[in-house]
């Protein structure tokens, strides 16, 4: 069985166990999540993701134990410290990940550095793409994309819920 090549966050059964990614990098990516001023949560490839509402671009995933990337525009690059965003880092002996066939603006973050404003300037750039185009087909219409709306029809990790401790799972 094949997995959509993205979904709504609502769609997976379990988001904090079912997304191939340790929980800790999910609960980095919601949190960046909440310092945005409209909700991204999506899943993107079977990952965790942030997607723009309005353009569907994707502009930061959640990867296994590995840690997070996110696009970054290209003046948070001009100005980053290049040990905190990197293009390949080493994971288990003799394993290595290369995010530079993605694209020049994708890096692995460390989590040290301004977080919480670098997502913001990517949550930014993505908006900043497709407005002289149609619609992306991930770009989410109306009020669903706002926090407002998210807060009254969702539950749990729809609505910054922390996840659960593992032995409460079912």
């Amino acid at each position: 069985m094949s997995l959509p090549t993205h979904r709504d966050l609502r769609e997976v059964a379990d988001p904090w166990y079912g997304l191939g990614t340790h929980p800790d990098i999910i609960e980095i990516m919601w949190n960046l999540d909440d310092t945005l001023p409209r909700r991204c949560r999506w899943v993107f490839w079977g990952r965790p993701a942030l997607v723009h509402p309005d353009t569907g671009v994707v502009f930061a995933i959640g990867i296994g134990t590995i840690g997070h990337v996110i696009r970054l525009p290209p003046r948070v690059l001009e100005a980053a410290d290049p040990r905190h965003t990197r293009i390949v880092v080493s994971g288990n002996p003799g394993q290595t990940f290369n995010i530079g066939p993605a694209g020049p603006e994708w890096r692995f973050v460390s989590p040290r550095p301004p977080e919480a404003a670098w997502c913001r300037a990517a949550y930014d750039f993505a908006g900043e793409h497709g407005s002289d185009r149609q619609q992306h087909p991930l770009a989410r219409t109306g009020s669903e994309g706002t926090k407002d709306a998210n807060k009254q029809s969702r539950k749990g990790i729809y609505s910054g819920e922390k996840r659960p401790k593992k032995s409460a799972r079912t």
